[in-house]
């Protein structure tokens, strides 16, 4: 007589769509491009293309005063990163989502490991059970 096979049940998953499963880190890829193009990139091409004093000098010498002060505080003020204006409330307000969302995961993690699961989430819990025998 053969050994009873256990058998694996798995726990009922929702199907979600990519968005539904992936958001937190999709949210974090935004934030990084976000930052590397406010704070890299952007600089770098405004400093690329920005014409030297006397070039400015030269544009600007038969134009009035009050549009020569105008155009040379704007061609040599350089970049300033659009995310910090207004307090950087937009790095507060992306941290703060960003913190709170992982954090509710890694007490959903915690509450999984508790009840015996695993740490890991892409890895379902596995119970087995004796299939009873036929007699």
């Amino acid at each position: 007589m053969r050994a009873p096979k256990p058998k694996v049940v798995t726990p009922d998953k929702k199907e979600d769509s990519w968005l539904g499963v992936y958001w937190r880190p999709a949210a974090s890829v935004v934030y990084l491009i976000i930052c590397l193009f406010d704070f890299l990139f952007f600089p770098l091409y405004s400093m690329a293309t920005t014409s030297t004093l006397r070039e400015v000098v030269m544009i600007i010498k038969d134009m009035p005063s009050d549009s020569q002060n105008i155009i040379l505080n704007m061609r040599l003020a350089g970049w300033e990163p659009i995310t910090l204006k207004g307090g950087g409330m937009f790095h507060i307000a992306f941290a703060a989502h960003l913190a709170t969302n992982n954090l509710f995961r890694v007490k959903q993690g915690f509450d999984r490991f508790r009840s015996g699961g695993s740490l890991n989430s892409e890895e379902p819990t596995q119970y087995h059970e004796e299939e009873p025998e036929n007699r």
